[in-house]
């Protein structure tokens, strides 16, 4: 009886190391879930294997780190800029988004034949044609 529960308790674990080499692969080959292989590959691959220890520490940490709900419940939030709200007391800081009452201006830009759109909340800085190329470049 020993003997079979050291098996199956074998190949479960087997399945779940597969399972996540198999998925860390998948991301790490090809681009948002399509068929389209990554060109750095390898560095990225390599670079993900040494943030698992970090990562594998952050999680702890949030385990073990203290519930903000609760040391935020009873503190108001304040109005930083339209559509962003900032909770604070000395232990905890909770910032909220809201995305659809943000002001947002459009800027345009053409890189490498391509024209580029990118949304900027209004009053800030708007971004640069290198910024444009940066976000072309990222998301092929």
């Amino acid at each position: 009886m020993k003997n079979v529960l050291f098996h199956y308790l074998k190949i479960t674990g087997i399945l779940v190391f597969a399972f996540l080499i198999s998925s860390m692969l998948l991301d790490g080959f090809f681009l948002n879930n399509s068929p389209i292989l990554r060109k750095n590959a390898p560095q990225y691959l390599v670079k993900r294997i040494l943030l698992i220890p970090d990562q594998a520490k952050n999680y702890i940490a949030r385990l073990t780190s203290p519930n903000y709900d609760k040391l935020l419940k009873d503190v108001s939030s304040t109005t930083v800029a339209k559509g962003v709200y900032a909770k604070q007391t000395e232990k905890a800081t909770y910032i909220e988004y809201h995305l659809n009452q943000v002001d947002w201006i459009e800027y345009t830009f053409i890189v490498n034949g391509k024209t580029i759109k990118i949304k900027s909340p209004k009053g800030s800085i708007p971004p640069t044609q290198h910024t444009a190329e940066f976000f072309a470049e990222s998301s092929e």
